[in-house]
């Protein structure tokens, strides 16, 4: 899964197997806190500088476009070419990292805006729910919490959708008090032995800012496979990560949530 990104994404195992990213905690600044090449975030470069409308993306490595064969398939392409062909935008600036959690994220964004200023709506694919950060010695990781560790640790995935949850809820609230338009949605519907956390199922109804397709997605890929003939159309390259006509559906909830009420 993390392959593609060997050069800048450093995976240690640790734990039950799963694979756990290296967080440096207690820094206030953006680039400080990844502790990894910021150059390879799928970004322009930020700016406090911003000609139009301020646009932020947020997620893992479905908004980063992992297992896409062309990065202008991705949700997050498609929302912003659709904008911008309406609005004036100031550039294509996200956060999202692959193997990142709600929490994580979160977190980057709260120091984005601190150093980069707020922006005018936020495009947030919120990851699982499962991951969580865990601390071995002086060292702390985000990890993907699955049934295993589950049973070596009981109550290990209900602390982690705490956080998850606790986390959005600040972003939620925060968004609101500057005026920042928060658009959220998920790829993750359904449990699986590797990834128990459902997000959909923790944050429906509970925040006007977290949108649910008015389609049922298997409604939207059956229209989407009559329509178009395209390779990797469910599953990308690597047979893991959402495919070409997933992606076009994750684009449909953010546009549609964002065209009914323009930031």
């Amino acid at each position: 899964m993390m392959s593609d990104f060997d050069d800048s994404y450093k995976v240690y195992t640790h734990g039950a197997g799963t694979h756990d990213l290296p967080i440096y905690p207690f820094k206030t600044r953006l680039s400080d806190f990844l502790g990894l090449d910021i150059n390879s975030i799928r970004t322009d470069k930020y700016t406090t500088e911003h000609d139009g409308k301020h646009i932020l993306f947020a997620g893992c490595s479905v908004t980063h476009g992992v297992g896409l064969p062309d990065t202008k398939d991705c949700w997050t392409d498609i929302v912003y070419n659709k904008i911008t062909k309406d609005e004036k935008v100031s550039g294509f600036f996200s956060l999202a990292y692959p193997g990142h959690s709600i929490t994580l994220q979160v977190s980057l964004i709260m120091r984005y805006i601190a150093e980069y200023g707020k922006p005018d709506v936020i495009f947030f694919n919120l990851p699982s729910t499962s991951r969580s950060f865990v601390a071995d010695n002086d060292q702390l990781y985000l990890s993907q919490i699955t049934d295993h560790q589950e049973t070596e640790m009981p109550g290990s995935t209900t602390l982690a959708a705490h956080t998850s949850f606790e986390s959005y809820l600040t972003l939620h609230e925060y968004c609101r008090l500057l005026g920042i338009r928060l658009i959220s949605f998920t790829w993750s519907d359904k449990p699986s032995s590797s990834d128990p956390g459902v997000t959909a199922d923790l944050f429906k109804d509970k925040f006007d800012s977290f949108y649910i397709s008015k389609v049922k997605v298997e409604d939207f890929l059956l229209d989407y496979l009559m329509n178009y003939q395209v390779d990797y159309a469910l599953l990308g390259t690597d047979d893991q990560h959402p495919g070409i006509a997933l992606h076009a559906y994750y684009a449909s909830i953010a546009l549609d949530a964002y065209l009914d009420f323009p930031a």
